[in-house]
């Protein structure tokens, strides 16, 4: 499936993380069947006097309005012919490592569903609706496009034998797991779990690489970027 220059663009232009970027890209060109897009609109900091809602500023400074938001995303779903649920607006704690936190900071979220056909949509909205934690899990990482390996271990039905030596990974390793934001999948001690997670990568990236060129240098970038601050 190819891609205009224009919708790519509009994609590049969203005022969203760079993995949800992604996602749309492959949700259309059929690597992903389905994604959830959730992203900040406002920080909302209560008082005693009531809440004010501070904008927070995109990564260019451009400020993130709640309309206008999901209205964005929302017009390039529907430009690429992609089915997807009204957005939901969530009120959320604010995470400990923010810049704006405080005990009494919350932040205001909003979430889409959307997918390459009406029935893989279908199919993650049913998997939300389970109530069972285990099978709820199961039925959402399958929807998704998780390989089976990583749902097992995630769920725990794939059991790793006690003293099983860490798989170390290489810089570029890394790097490929980082387009598939599965992120425990570096904790893992299962050879087969992190081989299955690394041809994920390889395909994500080779087709961000091909459709959105400056997508996919930016997130090198960044990934580099966060990799230094770890060291």
């Amino acid at each position: 499936m190819e891609l205009s220059r224009e919708i790519v663009e509009k994609i590049e232009k969203l005022p969203i993380e760079l993995y949800e970027k992604q996602n749309i890209i492959l949700v259309k060109t059929g690597l992903k069947p389905a994604a959830d897009l959730m992203d900040r609109a406002f920080a909302i900091r209560l008082s005693k006097h009531g809440h004010f809602e501070i904008p927070l500023p995109y990564l260019d400074g451009v400020y993130r309005i709640p309309t206008q938001i999901p209205k964005s995303v929302i017009e390039v779903l529907e430009g690429l012919k992609l089915p997807y649920t009204p957005p939901e607006f969530i009120i959320s704690l604010v995470p400990p490592n923010s810049i704006i936190y405080d005990e009494n900071a919350r932040e205001e979220l909003y979430e889409i569903d959307y997918a390459s056909s009406t029935e893989n949509l279908q199919k993650l909205i049913e998997a939300l609706k389970i109530t069972v934690e285990k099978e709820r899990n199961r039925k959402f990482g399958d929807a998704l496009g998780v390989p089976k390996t990583n749902i097992d271990y995630f769920v725990g039905d794939r059991v790793i034998e006690e003293g099983t030596v860490p798989v170390k990974l290489s810089e570029e390793q890394k790097m490929l797991l980082n387009f598939t934001n599965i992120n425990y999948v570096t904790e893992l001690r299962d050879p087969l779990t992190v081989e299955e997670s690394l041809k994920l990568g390889e395909k994500y990236s080779s087709v961000l690489r091909e459709v959105a060129p400056n997508l996919y240098e930016k997130m090198i970038s960044k990934f580099r970027q966060n990799l230094m601050s770890q060291l």
